[in-house]
Formats: C-alpha cells, sequence, structure tokens
C-alpha cells in the first residue's frame, strides 16, 4: 500500500564535523561490497577480538535457519570485558559511574566510581562464591532479578567467567511472570536484592522473588544483595547475603576464565511475553560479541576519553548490550543511573550529563518526548557542551522530538542517529555509523543498515517492495549476534522467524525504502499468529521507522581472503589498501591539528592505535572492505527509510 506520511523524506541534515562524511553513491558501493563478502567481512570485525584459540569455521550453516558463528573458536566474554583491560594501563580507568536516585540539597547522597581494577576484582571474588559455595559450572544458569546497581553488571560478568548461562528478569516484573522465566531457563540459583529504588518508593524485590521460588521449583539457593537496607525475611537453609557469604574470600582471589566455545549460549532473555508464552531467546558468545565490538565503534565512535551513557534498564537487551558487555569490552567509563530520569525534578537527566560530563548519549523517544514536556527552561539549566554523539532506542522517534533534542542538547551540530533492532537481534543492525562514515541524517528515520547486513523491504510475497510502500522488514542474510534457537522450542524459532518468507529473517516491523538513499522507515507488523513474531515497541501499523543500510569496513588481505583466527596487531609487512593510506593520511592530518590541545592529542593517539577504523574516503575513490576485491557482484543495496511495529501491545523491538 501506498503511504502519504508528513515524515520530511527529502530534508537532510549534516553534523557539523564532515571528516566522516560519505555520499549516497560512496556509501551504497561500501555497503554493497560488505553484504557480497559478508562472511569473510565479519571474520575481520571478529579478528580484533582477543580468542583463546582461533575459530576452524567462519559460518557453520549446515542446519539452517540454527546459525552458528565462528565455530572452532574458544573466547571468554568475561575476560575480554576485564582481563585485558586489567593488564594495561586501564586497570586505574573508570569503567563505571554509578548513580543512586535519592538526592539532598548537595545532589546526589550515593554516587560510586569503579575502575577496571575494582570490577575485576570484585567479579572474581563473585566468581570464586558461585564456584566454590554453589556450585555453579558451565552448563548451569543463574537467574538474575536485581535493579540498576553494580552488582547486576558484577554477577552477570561472574556467570560468564565460570562458562555458566545467565537468565536476566527485568525488576519490574511480578512474582508469575519471575517464576515463569525461571523455569524456562532451568535456573538453580536466583540473585536479587532487598529491594530497589523508584521515584522515591521501595520496590520490594526478596519479597517478590520469595514468592516466585514457590512456583519456580528449579531454583535451589538465593543470594540477596543487601541494596536499600530493609528488612527481609530470609530461609536460612535457601537464602544468605552476598555481603556474607563473600566476607572471607581474599580481593586478589583469581578465578580463571573457562574458555567457552563461540557458539556456546551466553544468556537467555526472554521476550516480553504479551502476545503469548515468552520466547527465551538463546544468544552465543562469539558471534554476539562480535556485533557488539562492531556497533560500539561504528556507531558509537567510542573513545578512550568518552564518558558513555545509556539510560536503557539492564533487565533488557539495550542494557544487556549497552551497558554491560559493548561498553565495557571496548574499555570505556560508562554512567549507571538507578532511578527515573526526571526524578525528583525534571533536569535529573541533564544535571547527570552535565554532573559527569557525558560525551555520548543513548535514550530512547518516550524520555525526549517527556524531556519536551517539561520544557527547554530545565534543560537551559545544565551545560551539556560534552556531547558529541546522540541515538535513541525503543521506538520510532517522531521529527519533532528528533529536531528539539537536537537544537537543546546536540546544539544542532552533533550526529544523531535512530538505532533499530530487537531482543532477537542481539545488536544494533540499522543506523548511522558515525564511527565510520557519515550520511546526511533525516528527522524521523533510522539511516541504514550497518555493514554486513542485508535488509530489505518485501512486499506479501516476498518480493522486493516498491519505494516509499510500506512492507515487511527482513534480514536476508545470517549475522553474527543472532539467536542460537529459542530455549526448548526451536520449531517455535523457525515457525515465528524463517517460514514467513523463507531464507529469509522476519523481523515483524514495517518499513518503507526511500527513492534514491539509504534511509528505511520501519514500524511493527500485523498479521498476528503464530508466524509473526511482533515484538515491536511501537505506535500501530501507522507508525513506520527510517532506516539504511551500511557495509562493513574491513581491509582484505593480500589474496582477498580474511585470515581465519585472531587479529594480530598490524605490521609495516601487512597489506595496504586505499583505506588504510586513507587513514594513515588523516591521522597525519589529525596528528598535526592536535598539537595545541591535550585531549587531541589524546584522541589522536588512541585513534593511531585503534588503526582499524576508517575515517573518511577521498573524492572519486571507493572505499573497499574486508575481504573483498575489485570487481566483485554486489546484489543491489536495499535501502530502508523508517522501521515501526507491526502490532501495538508489543514491546521488546528497539528501534529508535
Amino acid at each position: 500500500m501506498s503511504v502519504n506520511w508528513t515524515l520530511p523524506f527529502d530534508e537532510k541534515i549534516v553534523p557539523e564535523d564532515k571528516r566522516n562524511l560519505l555520499s549516497i553513491d560512496d556509501y551504497h558501493k561500501v555497503h554493497k561490497t560488505s553484504v557480497a563478502n559478508y562472511q569473510q567481512f565479519w571474520a575481520g570485525v571478529a579478528q580484533e577480538l582477543e580468542w583463546y584459540k582461533p575459530w576452524s569455521r567462519i559460518l557453520d550453516d549446515s542446519n539452517p535457519p540454527f546459525y552458528k558463528w565462528f565455530t572452532g573458536g574458544q573466547l571468554n566474554a568475561s575476560q575480554l570485558c576485564l582481563d585485558r583491560h586489567f593488564a594495561t594501563w586501564r586497570r586505574n580507568k573508570v569503567a563505571m559511574i554509578w548513580e543512586g536516585e535519592p538526592v539532598d540539597k548537595d545532589g546526589p547522597r550515593q554516587v560510586r566510581k569503579l575502575t577496571y581494577g575494582d570490577l575485576y576484582h570484585e567479579v572474581n571474588r563473585i566468581a570464586h562464591v558461585l564456584r566454590e559455595n554453589y556450585g555453579i559450572k558451565k552448563g548451569d544458569t543463574i537467574g538474575l532479578y536485581l535493579p540498576m546497581i553494580p552488582e547486576f553488571p558484577m554477577m552477570m560478568l561472574a556467570a560468564a567467567r565460570l562458562g555458566a548461562c545467565f537468565t536476566v528478569i527485568f525488576s519490574g516484573f511480578s512474582a508469575d511472570s519471575l517464576a515463569e522465566r525461571l523455569v524456562d531457563a532451568d535456573a538453580k540459583l536466583l540473585i536479587t536484592a532487598d529491594a530497589g529504588l523508584r521515584r522515591g518508593n521501595m520496590i520490594k524485590l526478596k519479597e517478590i522473588a520469595d514468592k516466585a521460588v514457590e512456583n519456580a521449583p528449579c531454583v535451589e539457593k538465593v543470594i540477596v544483595v543487601k541494596h536499600v537496607g530493609n528488612e527481609v525475611a530470609m530461609d536460612h537453609d535457601r537464602d544468605a547475603f552476598l555481603h556474607d557469604v563473600i566476607r572471607d574470600v581474599p580481593s586478589n582471589v583469581y578465578v580463571e576464565p573457562e574458555k567457552v566455545a563461540s557458539e556456546d549460549p551466553l544468556y537467555i532473555l526472554h521476550t516480553s511475553g504479551t502476545t503469548g508464552r515468552p520466547k527465551g531467546q538463546v544468544h552465543d558468545v562469539g558471534g554476539y560479541l562480535t556485533l557488539l565490538h562492531a556497533t560500539m565503534r561504528w556507531v558509537f565512535d567510542v573513545k578512550d576519553n568518552d564518558v558513555y551513557w545509556c539510560t536503557a534498564d539492564i533487565g533488557w537487551v539495550t542494557g544487556h548490550s549497552y551497558i554491560v558487555f559493548g561498553p565495557l569490552m571496548e574499555g570505556v567509563t560508562g554512567v549507571m543511573y538507578e532511578g527515573a530520569l526526571d526524578y525528583p525534578e525534571p533536569d535529573r537527566w541533564v544535571s547527570i550529563i552535565e554532573r559527569h560530563r557525558v560525551n555520548i548519549l543513548y535514550t530512547s523517544p518516550t524520555a525526549i518526548r517527556s524531556f519536551m514536556r517539561n520544557g527547554e527552561d530545565w534543560v537551559k539549566k545544565h551545560d551539556t557542551s560534552t556531547i558529541r554523539l546522540m541515538h535513541s532506542v525503543g521506538e520510532p522517534i517522531n521529527p519533532e522530538a528528533f529536531r528539539w533534542m537536537l537544537r537543546h542538547v546536540g546544539r544542532d551540530k552533533v550526529p544523531f542517529g535512530s538505532t533499530w533492532w530487537m531482543t532477537e537481534t542481539g545488536g544494533i543492525l540499522v543506523s548511522h555509523t558515525p564511527g565510520l562514515y557519515m550520511v546526511p541524517m533525516k528527522p524521523g528515520t533510522n539511516g541504514p543498515a550497518i555493514p554486513g547486513v542485508d535488509a530489505d523491504v518485501v512486499d506479501d510475497h516476498g518480493q522486493q517492495q516498491k519505494p516509499l510502500e510500506r512492507g515487511y522488514l527482513v534480514i536476508k542474510n545470517p549475522w553474527p549476534g543472532m539467536p542460537l534457537t529459542i530455549h526448548k522450542d526451536p520449531e517455535r524459532y523457525k515457525d515465528v522467524y524463517w517460514t514467513r518468507f523463507p531464507g529469509s529473517f522476519y523481523a515483524g516491523d514495517y518499513a518503507v525504502r526511500a527513492r534514491i538513499s539509504p534511509y528505511p522507515a520501519p514500524g511493527r507488523s500485523g498479521g498476528g499468529g503464530s508466524g509473526s513474531p511482533g515484538r515491536g515497541q511501537g505506535r500501530g501499523p501507522g507508525r513506520l521507522r527510517h532506516t539504511t543500510s551500511r557495509p562493513d569496513f574491513q581491509t582484505r588481505t593480500r589474496k582477498g581472503a580474511a585470515p581465519v583466527g585472531p587479529r594480530t596487531r598490524r605490521t609495516s609487512r601487512q597489506p595496504e589498501t586505499d583505506l588504510h593510506r586513507l587513514q594513515a593520511s588523516q591521522d597525519e592530518k589529525r596528528q598535526d591539528n592536535a598539537q595545541s590541545s591535550p585531549r587531541r592529542r589524546h584522541r589522536t593517539a588512541d585513534r593511531r592505535r585503534d588503526n582499524t577504523r576508517g575515517r573518511g574516503v577521498r573524492r572519486g575513490s571507493t572505499p573497499r572492505l574486508h575481504g573483498t576485491q575489485a570487481g566483485d557482484r554486489c546484489p543491489e543495496p536495499r535501502l530502508i527509510l523508517r522501521i515501526g511495529p507491526i502490532h501495538q501491545s508489543r514491546t521488546d523491538s528497539y528501534s529508535g
């Protein structure tokens, strides 16, 4: 069906920093190449991680749609997030700034700053307790029902360190919802807290957990984090406080990270279950971390001197990927906040930006619209000049909210993207990528698909939809970070995501392609029934989101094929490509420009170390990607304008 929106599809907004700006035509060329050789492309990205053992096969596609990435390889998520930083100067770098909700006349009453060294020691201590006191080992599953406190990511990293799987249950869920998810995941241990805080109210988590465990016989033991300090009932045969069981564990205890297979499960996360039984999405280790590594660099352009804040809750996939594993893997300083963004005053969120000098902000359109309702005067009270990049997530962003945020927080200067992804995808698949190449922004739209992801918009018969006509968003190739399966229900995984359009992943979202530019507009699609995933946080069929596709930017080897296994530091003997030469030229320019500023010198050094990121394209040249050769036959670009939910009631698609 044709759609006549008021969305400004012809409007183009260009950020003040144009160094990474790329023309649409050049962008198309790069993206087409990455999709044509997507396996080699993603292998090049994975080489940038540290592996205990190199993979023997990039993609095991012998049993579709149960794809497995980097089979034969071994690694550990906790090691990538902690150990490798602890061995460098980053051990003394602040990894996490945690702020609690309570305030007094002097500001927040609780602020904790934890270095990478602090996290390393605490995660080792917790892992020791889990292994020695509770017998947790590879193959076990731990349930986590916690508020937004530092112990939350510590528990996730400790489980990953042991090779155990974890399942997080959002702390706003009821006892019945908690029990249902614990049973589905076969969790033998539950970790919760006495209570959490929200808008000044106490949420008695231990009380809810006690009711849930009555209906979850798989749970044998419960660990309680003392956070608020309220009195809680304790079953002394089952329950124990964390501070009691960890008290005698030395601060320097070391638990060797388990060498897990790339395709082993890292966690199970259930969809919301608003339209049926919750689906336990099982995410692997190697593919998932590869996608997060790529998107933290491409989408968020993270640097060592950045302070990054994702305002989501760890109870959802956004928090898993972009509060815990993504930022920590990249060695970033992240902000974590427990509480409402407008409590006790509407400027709480912007005061956090000013207080902690936040550079990168990842928030939701819902939050932005609430900021708008409260008025710009609250923003003007604070300094937001440190913000250099913003993205939204969670639902379609309307043009008015986009313009308001860009004007009042971004000063009409910074890149501001709208990301699309969902619980199932593991990480961002559609977004502007200012850390690679930047195409012009369009209010209310999502931007391109990231490199290596072949997104398309199709009609009811699976044929490519005409530009500016609403169709269904599909992903036409496997990608790292995709689910292994639905826990205990592989047939449902096939039926929901892979049956409606055979050979393609059906996202359950509507989308619209642009006429000529890479900007999609997705929205949650309808149809109902088992064949319709319908997980979106949308506003119904009429709300679509705008997206575009982008390529992978790795360089090829001398013979044009990606090496199989861990990436080693580039040396002068390694092949030089157009992208490398361009980057070296730009690094030289940055070095010249950095002489007058210590901050610039730091950035320049960081970029020179991180020499796998393209920073632009020479006029008249076409960038070449990892694993590709000139003359490779590439598919036509599939460019999406706007993405939005099919089902109005679904709440766990993450398109912003």
